[in-house]
């Protein structure tokens, strides 16, 4: 079907450099946020 069709590599927009405390508390929200879907979900 035409439109499951993925074309790489997918091209990304380049926003800079990352702050790392920005991305270590994002990943810090990911890993609560999965936590608490975990638990909801009973595994």
């Amino acid at each position: 079907v035409e439109y499951d069709r993925i074309y790489y590599p997918l091209s990304l927009r380049y926003c800079g450099r990352s702050d790392t405390l920005v991305l270590i508390e994002q990943i810090r929200q990911l890993t609560a946020e999965n936590e608490l879907l975990k638990s909801r979900a009973g595994f």
